[in-house]
């Protein structure tokens, strides 16, 4: 007979929330999905309902799904159907229940196809390039980091409780990643692994660093966007493990987890022969590059 064995909190692996995770990334479109804006044409494929193509946002956040049924319409309706001579079709009585409406100008329609184009919260158009994105929403992203870790769009826990891994703040996303004493004794030590020593601790001084390279294959970009995503996700375990199956470990163990899973994948990666490779290779004790 064979004996089952009981796994630990610890042995989960990582790949086994991988779709948990795309789960979670998919949420990052209620972030961005108000940047992202129809330029109008024919209209044709365009949602009357849920895209964006206003001031005022997609119409589903105030137009009621009855008073669209009512008015001979349905959630699949395009904008063009709106239209008519140059006139909006929905009922009269939309104007006075939603007096937005009446601001609102019938869109010119055209024989080209509809295109898509990002625009900042002031509603100017910008170029779609990484470094405009980022700038559009990187004061969500601390919600969206909420959302992703915790579940719910969570700035700070507000609880009487405190934190887990440090017990003298109060427990919340930012703090257990970012500002707990712990969790900084961790970020310092992965920072030099990475090629980050002389960027500051807080998580946003180092996403502001990345941002630059983050399209980029080098070895030196890989390795600090892995470090970054790896010290987050085993932080974040060790504190639900205290929390919720009191069980602890040191800052040492929790960096040595951390570098035993980095060296793993980057024992599957292949780069460039450089200084930078060499050095950062030497430090994670890789094999030489030939």
């Amino acid at each position: 007979m064979y004996k089952i064995k009981e796994r630990s909190f610890w042995d989960v692996p990582l790949r086994g929330n991988v779709m948990w995770g795309c789960r979670k990334v998919l949420q990052l479109r209620r972030v961005i999905r108000d940047f992202i804006w129809f330029r109008i044409r024919d209209g044709m494929t365009v949602s009357a309902w849920f895209n964006q193509w206003c001031h005022v946002g997609p119409l589903s956040r105030i137009v009621t799904t009855r008073d669209i049924f009512r008015a001979g319409f349905n959630l699949g309706t395009k904008l063009k159907e709106l239209i008519s001579n140059g006139i909006w079709t929905w009922p009269n009585e939309w104007n006075a229940k939603y007096h937005f409406l009446e601001a609102l100008n019938t869109p010119v329609l055209l024989g080209t196809p509809n295109s898509l184009e990002w625009r900042d919260v002031l509603g100017v158009v910008k170029p779609f390039i990484v470094t405009t994105i980022w700038e559009s929403i990187r004061h969500n992203m601390m919600l969206f980091l909420g959302i992703m870790l915790f579940g719910s769009p969570i700035v700070s826990l507000d609880l009487a409780m405190s934190c887990p891994l440090c017990e003298s703040q109060p427990d919340s996303h930012e703090h257990v990643l970012f500002e707990c004493l712990f969790s900084t004794q961790v970020w310092d030590i992965m920072k030099g692994l990475a090629g980050l020593s002389n960027v500051a601790g807080r998580y946003m001084d180092i996403v502001d660093f990345l941002i630059p390279s983050a399209h980029k294959r080098s070895c030196k970009s890989v390795i600090a966007k892995l470090v970054l995503s790896t010290s987050a996700y085993y932080l974040w375990q060790e504190r639900n493990a205290r929390l919720f199956a009191m069980q602890k470990r040191t800052v040492v163990q929790v960096v040595d987890v951390i570098k035993s899973y980095v060296r793993l994948k980057l024992l599957s990666c292949s780069f460039k022969k450089s200084n930078d490779s060499m050095e950062l290779m030497h430090l994670w004790k890789l094999p030489d590059i030939v």
